[in-house]
Order: C-alpha cells, then structure tokens, then sequence
C-alpha cells in the first residue's frame, strides 16, 4: 500500500486532539505496513513519571505509537516545562526557539528512519537469500510528516 508522502495536523486551540490524531495516524499507517514516527517541534508542560523521569504527555503519546523506547530518539527540539503557551513560557524562560534547529532535528530523523528502512529491505533480501545486486539497487526514501515522518511506499 503506498501512502501520502506526509501529513501536517494543525488545530487552533489546545487540547483540540493533534496529537490524539497523529497518534492514530501513526499506528494506522505502522498496522498497514509502513513506517512512522512522531514529531512535534515543541511542547510545554512536564511531569515527572514513576521513575522520576521528566517527560510530557504528549511526547509519550507520539513515542508510543512510533513504538520507540523511551530515549531512543528525540522527538521534540523544545520542551518546555511549564504549561502554559509554548512561545510565553519560552519568553519568560529567555529561551529562543529557532526553526533552523527544529528543521535540523527533523532532517536528523528523517535519516535515521532512512538508515532503518534501508537496513530493514537489507535483512529481508538477506534472509530471503535475495540476489544482491537486484537487492540493493532499490533505495526507498521516508516521506515527512511534520507531526509524524513514515514510509511513503513509494519505491
């Protein structure tokens, strides 16, 4: 199945479901063979989990259904402790977001997922016992979510 090269789910208020979206966007297209992972570029409002680890509720959500381990790979450039409208607490904090770091961060992912999609077709034309010269000449590219990034399919 091949799939749209990305997604940007926006809302005008908080608490309005976007991540709740991009959640079930991201396991939809993981249970349809593809391959996603959240993004969000930043968040505000922390808590500290069982093990005393600060995390945010939804950096977990998006990790969670990118089924990744905790700390496996960053899906936030700015997270911000306090709960309250990203760009006034980073006012009050004197922290300046800039979008060169959160596009940096989002290339960084997009080659990683790319790493692991092409290390993915490796092993499968490997344990296939693949010829592998027809095995390794078709590169896949991830498509970009700004929310999530995946796999388009598209070969």
């Amino acid at each position: 199945m091949s799939f749209p090269a990305g997604f940007f789910i926006t809302g005008t208020d908080t608490e309005v479901g976007k991540t709740l979206v991009s959640g079930a966007f991201i396991l939809k297209i993981r249970a349809q063979g593809g391959k996603a992972v959240g993004f969000k570029p930043v968040v505000a409002g922390t808590y500290k989990d069982a093990k005393g680890v600060v995390v945010n509720e939804d950096l977990e959500t998006l990790r969670i259904a990118s089924h990744l381990n905790p700390g496996q790979m960053e899906l936030c450039p700015y997270v911000l402790n306090m709960p309250a409208a990203p760009h006034l607490v980073a006012a009050a904090i004197g922290q300046e977001m800039e979008m060169e770091m959160e596009m940096e961060m989002e290339m960084e992912m997009e080659m990683e997922m790319e790493m692991e999609m092409e290390m993915d077709r490796i092993m499968q034309c490997t344990s296939q016992n693949t010829d592998s010269k027809r095995c390794c000449s078709g590169r896949r590219g991830p498509g970009v979510f700004n929310s999530a990034k995946q796999d388009s399919g598209l070969g």
